[in-house]
């Protein structure tokens, strides 16, 4: 049976940049390290998965960078 997980997501490890997502379907695959994910329209690399300790409730911090393509200037 799926379980409940959150995901707090922390953009180019900028502590002011993070977003908490709760799956309550459990839809959700946990991310691993290296993968490219598709968040608020940029392409992001995972640089790191991390399970909190003691929660009743799986939270899982992933830190991203930014991987997409630089945007042209004219």
């Amino acid at each position: 049976m799926p379980e409940t997980k959150k995901f707090i997501y922390r953009y180019d490890d900028d502590r002011e940049n993070e977003e908490e997502v709760t799956d309550s379907l459990g839809e959700v695959e946990v991310p691993r390290t290296g993968d490219l994910m598709y968040l608020k329209d940029r392409t992001w690399k995972v640089t790191g998965v991390f399970l909190e300790p003691g929660t009743v409730i799986p939270r899982y911090h992933v830190r991203l960078t930014d991987v997409s393509k630089p945007h042209l200037v004219n």
